[in-house]
């Protein structure tokens, strides 16, 4: 198989630098000496960066003892504090999973709950160490509907029509609920301020597959429910993926992000790479494969190792991504914003396993492309019976929505040298 170049990247931003250097030295893959050139970091502008980027709570460790970074008593105090805040959050969102997978026990329906508390629990062992402001879970694809009308009887709610909400669940394999509770509001007072948490309501992905490897047979997804493992939170046992599917899965959403990628996520792959040292990769890359997503895994992990330092076996290195440098736009795309349907096919189609699944890559994303959206319903209003007729108008209406945008584009250019 040919490499798979990654486009440079690069971490324009000054405090980007020190926050990756205090990661690494957490995670064991360089010393604290290694941070005595960086003199007066602006240590505001620092913690922002890492309540952003998802990972205050390692950031915080690193610090701790560190005596060849001048932070000050009172900065490490606020750290001290928002880690505790943060801790008092997972706390609350642990019962909130637990009271959610109750009820669809209840119903028969089975469910793993993934990143999030499971993932502080398994990788971390210290719920006050990863930052996370979600709640995910997974159910298979027949027990989709009835798992989401069961949280729907049960306070969650989604902000999106039913047409949106169809287009998350074929283009996204998921959808997106919130639920408002007394104890949400209360924590969010304290939450605001410091930017943990900000989100009001208690937010849940509801997901029956993962992203971006669904075109070819949705019966591939069973295979993630032939890797799991029981944890326990607060004294229940509770359904996760194994060390080596959690890890596949956290590849391929740190891979697929072409221009912006998640920080806190590939800090995650590094800790669970560091927490089980007995980490089986041929099965992780038998399983990646069979989810046709094994050149997305073996870019997650170089962008793991490019970043983090991570030591990886022999065993990945032949057909390892070449990554042209770790510090070019990774977080921050300097590049022309591009429509997300061409995003999206140019990153799938330069990371396919196989040649010849461009074809079904096409086909579908094409279908997502054409789907009527919400704006195709308010600009023409059809009985049921005449639902069809949106998926001609559809393809028509992007023609003269582009069409005019382009005749704009051209006519700003021609006043401009004219």
């Amino acid at each position: 198989m040919t490499q798979l170049a990654v486009p440079p990247v690069s971490l324009c931003q000054d405090e980007m630098p020190l926050l990756l250097a205090c990661l690494r030295a957490y995670f064991g893959t360089a010393s604290t000496a290694d941070l005595h050139h960086f003199t007066e970091p602006d240590w505001q502008m620092l913690t922002q960066k890492s309540i952003a980027s998802g990972v205050m709570p390692l950031f915080y460790q690193a610090l701790k003892g560190m005596e060849s970074l001048p932070i000050s008593k009172s900065h490490l105090l606020q750290f001290q504090h928002l880690n505790r805040l943060n801790g008092l959050h997972n706390v609350s969102q642990f019962k909130e999973l637990l009271r959610v997978l109750n009820l669809l026990r209840a119903d028969r329906i089975k469910a793993i709950a993934f990143k999030g508390p499971v993932l502080a629990i398994s990788a971390y062992g210290n719920v006050a160490l990863r930052q996370f402001n979600d709640l995910d879970v997974l159910v298979k694809l027949e027990d989709f509907w009835k798992a989401m009308a069961v949280l729907t009887a049960n306070g969650y709610q989604s902000d999106r029509s039913r047409i949106s909400e169809s287009a998350m669940f074929a283009r996204n394999l998921q959808v997106s609920l919130q639920y408002c509770d007394s104890e949400a509001t209360l924590l969010n007072r304290h939450f605001q301020p410091s930017l943990l948490h900000s989100n009001p309501e208690r937010s849940l992905d509801l997901h029956w597959g993962i992203q971006p490897r669904r075109v070819w047979n949705v019966g591939r997804f069973a295979l993630l429910w032939q890797h799991q493992k029981v944890v326990t939170l607060m004294g229940q046992s509770v359904q996760t993926f194994s060390p080596e599917a959690m890890l596949v899965v956290l590849c391929v959403s740190v891979a697929r992000e072409t221009g912006k990628r998640s920080l806190k996520q590939i800090c995650d792959i590094a800790q669970i790479i560091r927490a089980h040292p007995e980490l089986d990769w041929e099965t992780a890359l038998k399983l990646a494969a069979g989810l046709r997503c094994q050149r997305l895994f073996r870019l997650g992990l170089s962008i793991t190792q490019a970043l983090l330092h991570m030591p990886l076996p022999d065993l990945l290195q032949p057909q390892m991504p070449v990554l042209q440098s770790a510090t070019e736009h990774m977080f921050q795309s300097d590049s022309e914003p591009t429509h997300p349907f061409v995003t999206e096919f140019t990153s799938q189609f330069n990371t396919l396993d196989r040649p010849w699944d461009a074809l079904f890559l096409t086909v579908h994303l094409l279908r997502l492309l054409l789907m009527p959206r919400d704006p195709d319903h308010k600009v023409l209003l059809l009985s049921t019976r005449w639902t069809f007729l949106y998926y001609i108008f559809r393809p028509v209406r992007l023609l003269v929505k582009y069409a005019l945008a382009l005749l704009a584009k051209l006519s700003d250019r021609y006043r401009h040298y004219g």
